[in-house]
């Protein structure tokens, strides 16, 4: 009988008994992104991620604005510092800055890229926007200067360009005692006269547009580092004025386990992505916010702050419609929320809450005064009504109150902001202390890390 099988040569037999190949070598380490309080920008099929670098103690302040690059939202370039403080100049100031809630517009009309930034002193006594511009996207970022809108003090703030006209807007909280809009000039370096448009008392805005004429924002209350309740306000342009004028405040976009907390999020900016099946379903906007660690574990607090990305959906049946809210949701995908609505009625949302002197969530505080009758309860942590028209700049007054009830008002949000301003000294104290003692070791271990790296933004609440 026949072998089937043909004896083996001594080259086969080393070949068959060789040692199996080497595994592939491991991907390199992933290295941490830090690009907060920033924004998207879409530009021929790649998205800009920008924002502000690591937060450092104890007045947790970035030294630059970084960026990042993407197809697909999930694989992320770095890109390293587009804007550094040491290019930063301000008279009767000088470094460290701080650098907070950089937004980039393209100008079409000088083809530039215009970065606007809060601009302040580590103690808050600058509070100002800053303001650079490119020629790319990448950079090299020109410094060009810091100014104060309509001479006012000017805190968190946010900057768009209106997509019905192309004009540029800067919104801001003036005085962190309400919000303006201001109109940007043509080279969207500077605002033009006094706010056209206001809201009340908040901060970290995010403003998008899901229907013509129509404008939304998603903002903050003040309580400093600390997660709160989100607020949410819409314009409706029928007077032909776009983002000027008054801003309705609505329900809260946020409801459930973690809507007095916001899924422990701020939000930072709010961003459509396509629908890539196309057939003219309208965008999906997203809702991005960083998560700030501030009572997390030391060593890190704010220094490890991480991020949360949201779909945002109209409300199905309310009332309003100009309603939407951020659902809460883990491992999603954008393909689950194209064309959707949330089947939620308005008064299954939460009430607004109010974070009074009395009983603040933790550190900074502030109060939503509704009316002139309704100021002192609010100021105690009562309810308030429903806001009405303002009459003078920073002071949300009812149009019917006499002199003595404005004058109240008044008075009350003064002794309010001097309570803001205390707790703001508590809270910077706090920091220093609870980070005298941290252990920052891990910031070798990171410097170490890779310069390339993949990374999956954190979605919903943990």
């Amino acid at each position: 009988m026949t072998n089937a099988h043909p004896p083996l040569s001594s080259s086969s037999l080393l070949i068959f008994l060789s040692p199996s190949p080497p595994p592939p070598p491991s991907p390199p380490p992933q290295k941490k992104i830090h690009v907060h309080d920033g924004g998207i920008h879409q530009e021929n099929g790649t998205y800009w991620w920008y924002g502000t670098s690591r937060k450092e103690a104890p007045s947790w302040l970035s030294d630059s604005v970084t960026l990042y690059s993407s197809k697909d939202l999930q694989h992320w370039r770095p890109h390293g510092a587009i804007l550094s403080g040491s290019q930063i100049r301000a008279d009767g100031h000088s470094a460290p800055w701080r650098i907070e809630r950089p937004k980039i517009l393209f100008n079409k009309d000088t083809g530039k890229y215009v970065m606007l930034f809060h601009l302040d002193a580590p103690n808050f006594s600058l509070s100002s926007i800053g303001v650079a511009t490119a020629p790319a996207i990448t950079g090299p970022y020109t410094w060009v200067r810091g100014f104060k809108p309509d001479g006012k003090d000017s805190y968190d703030m946010t900057a768009f360009v209106d997509p019905n006209d192309g004009q540029g807007y800067v919104v801001t909280s003036v005085e962190n005692r309400w919000m303006g809009v201001f109109r940007l000039n043509r080279d969207f370096t500077q605002t033009v006269g006094p706010a056209c448009g206001s809201g009340p008392r908040g901060e970290a805005p995010a403003v998008f547009f899901p229907k013509a004429k129509e404008y939304h924002m998603i903002a903050s209350h003040l309580t400093g580092w600390s997660s709160n309740q989100a607020m949410q306000l819409s314009r409706i342009d029928t007077d032909g004025k776009g983002p000027c004028g008054d801003w309705k405040l609505g329900p809260p976009p946020v409801f459930g386990p973690g809507e007095d907390i916001s899924y422990d999020s701020q939000v930072t900016y709010i961003f459509p992505l396509a629908d890539p099946k196309g057939s003219g379903s309208p965008p999906l906007w997203v809702y991005l916010a960083d998560r700030w660690n501030y009572e997390g574990p030391l060593p890190g607090s704010v220094a490890n702050a991480t991020y949360v990305w949201l779909p945002i959906l109209p409300l199905k049946g309310t009332e309003n419609p100009t309603q939407y809210a951020v659902p809460s949701v883990d491992n999603w995908s954008p393909s689950q929320f194209y064309n959707k609505t949330l089947a939620l009625s308005a008064a299954s949302l939460p009430p607004a809450r109010r974070y009074s002197v009395a009983s603040p969530p933790r550190g900074l505080v502030d109060v939503l005064e509704s009316s002139a009758a309704a100021a002192a309860a609010a100021a105690s942590g009562g309810a308030g009504g429903d806001w009405a028209t303002q009459e003078v700049p920073a002071r949300w007054v009812d149009s019917a109150a006499s002199a003595s009830e404005r004058a109240a008002v008044v008075e009350a949000e003064d002794e309010i902001a001097a309570e803001v301003d205390a707790a703001r000294e508590e809270t910077g104290r706090e920091m220093s202390e609870r980070l005298a003692s941290a252990d920052e070791s891990s910031d070798a271990a990171e410097e170490a890390a890779a310069d390339d790296f993949y990374y999956v933004p954190e979605e919903g609440k943990q």
